[in-house]
């Protein structure tokens, strides 16, 4: 129910796909209130306890480009320099304590 961090990617010139395994390159950002609602809303419909939400920026706000339950931590954690896989082993530890807890 939170973002742990964002990105910005740039396609490689002379390539339309901005994936870093396609030479993209990708900077840290900031997220507008209303982009950080979508993306948490966008994990949450489907279910993701972690998720990686691709959008575009457009004049009529944040629009869902994909949702992917598996990201890649690669780029975002070079961009952010947040080592992230701690961080989902800790959410992890804690709702099987809550599940212990609760039974």
């Amino acid at each position: 129910n939170k973002v742990v961090a964002a990105m910005e990617r740039t396609a490689a010139e002379g390539e339309f796909r901005a994936n870093i395994c396609q030479g993209a390159t990708a900077v840290e950002t900031n997220l507008t209130a209303e982009e950080e609602a979508m993306v948490i809303q966008v994990s949450q419909i489907f279910g993701c306890l972690m998720s990686g939400v691709d959008f575009m920026r457009t004049p009529q706000g944040p629009i869902c480009l994909e949702l992917n339950k598996k990201p890649g931590l690669t780029g975002i954690e070079g961009a952010s320099g947040i080592d992230i896989a701690p961080l989902i082993i800790q959410e992890l530890e804690n709702i099987v304590k809550q599940k212990q807890l609760a039974a």
